[in-house]
C-alpha cells in the first residue's frame, strides 16, 4: 500500500484511505515478523481492520506445480488446473521477504 512508516501508529481512516502500489504477493510471515531474520529490518504489522474485505482481487493468481500438474491459486485459496503456458505468466506462489518487496516497492 501506499503508506511507509517509521514508526508503528496508524489511524483506521489511514487504512481505509490506502492504495495499492504494487500486486498482491505472498509475503514470509516468519522470517518478516516471527523471527526477524533480515539484519537492518524491522518489519512489522501496525494495523488492523475489522471485517476487512481486500478490493480488487478478482483475476490475481499465483502459480504452483510443474509440468502437467501446474495449477493457479486465487487470493480466496481457490485452484484451477492450468497449462504450462499459462503458469510461465504468473507470479509464482513462493513467499518474498525484506530484500524481494523493497526491490518491488524501488520499481514501484
Amino acid at each position: 500500500f501506499d503508506i511507509i512508516k517509521k514508526s508503528p501508529g496508524i489511524t483506521e481512516l489511514e487504512i481505509s484511505n490506502a492504495r495499492r502500489i504494487i500486486e498482491p504477493i505472498i509475503v514470509d510471515t516468519y522470517s518478516l515478523f516471527d523471527k526477524k531474520l533480515e539484519n537492518g529490518s524491522d518489519w512489522r504489522i501496525i494495523g488492523h481492520q475489522v471485517n476487512y474485505n481486500p478490493k480488487n482481487l478478482d483475476g490475481i493468481y499465483f502459480a504452483l506445480g510443474i509440468g502437467d500438474s501446474c495449477k493457479k491459486k486465487d487470493c480466496y485459496g481457490n485452484d484451477f488446473l492450468i497449462s504450462e503456458s499459462e503458469w510461465k505468466t504468473l507470479p509464482k506462489l513462493s513467499p518474498k521477504g525484506g530484500f524481494d518487496i523493497k526491490k518491488r516497492l524501488e520499481i514501484a
